[in-house]
């Protein structure tokens, strides 16, 4: 079985940004702060690693009655311990990381806070871009060239770790990967300066979304605090 890729990629974009229209920019600017950090630790394994590193640290606190008692009911044993090498590792961080994303920017803002005409507009455009990116990232992801122990380097071009070349500094991307996808472009998301364009696109994002739902008031006193506020393309009741 073949998977054309440029039709995945429609399907993968165009719901991303259905999710992106009906929920608003501010729940995909999380989305895409996490997207963001996934393609940096993309462009630096040893980074990669370490965050890995520090997930196994934490699990290894997991009291063992907990882990026996799991392993008597599915009768196997378990080792909660990743591998950061291991395409399934990644693939399992993005799924999760952006469904607790999504609960983030669900919640974040208050139920009161109805989306504008021009909120989903941009809540669809940001939902296609991040479609875009998770898409890369799977790619990515199974390819493996990126993942820590792959032997990929990153080339330095003044700014830590970023390649101004044309080509990507993990090497030529795969053709075709095991799963049979056909139709794959010859541009990835670690192309030349491009990983580092959508990590700032997610920061500045965020920035933007956190700024324009908070503002720091005086009052009488001349005594500063933060205040909540509609941020751009919500209105509230």
């Amino acid at each position: 079985m073949e998977i054309d890729w440029t039709l995945l990629t429609y399907l993968v974009v165009g719901i991303f940004a259905l999710s992106g229209f009906s929920s608003g920019w501010w729940k995909e600017a999380v989305i895409a702060l996490f997207l963001g950090f996934l393609v940096f630790l993309l462009q630096n394994p040893s980074t990669a690693q370490a965050v890995v590193n520090s997930i196994n640290s934490l699990l290894a606190l997991v009291p063992d009655s907990i882990i026996l008692f799991f392993e008597e009911i599915l009768g196997r044993n378990i080792t909660l311990q990743i591998d950061a090498t291991k395409s399934g590792t990644w693939l399992l961080i993005l799924f999760l990381g952006i469904l607790f994303a999504t609960q983030i920017g669900r919640l974040a803002l208050p139920p009161s806070y109805f989306l504008t005409s021009v909120g989903r507009i941009m809540g669809a455009l940001l939902g296609g871009f991040n479609g875009f990116v998770v898409l890369g990232l799977a790619r990515e992801y199974l390819d493996g060239r990126g993942l820590p122990g792959a032997g990929g380097e990153t080339a330095s071009a003044g700014v830590a770790g970023m390649s101004l070349a044309g080509e990507s500094s993990f090497g030529p991307a795969a053709s075709s990967l095991s799963i049979q996808t056909t139709n794959l472009p010859p541009f990835t998301i670690l192309d030349s300066i491009v990983p580092w364009i959508i990590v700032g696109i997610g920061l500045l994002i965020f920035i933007a979304a956190v700024t324009s739902s908070v503002t720091m008031q005086t009052n009488s006193e001349n005594m500063k605090k933060v205040t909540r506020r509609t941020p751009f393309g919500y209105r509230g009741r």
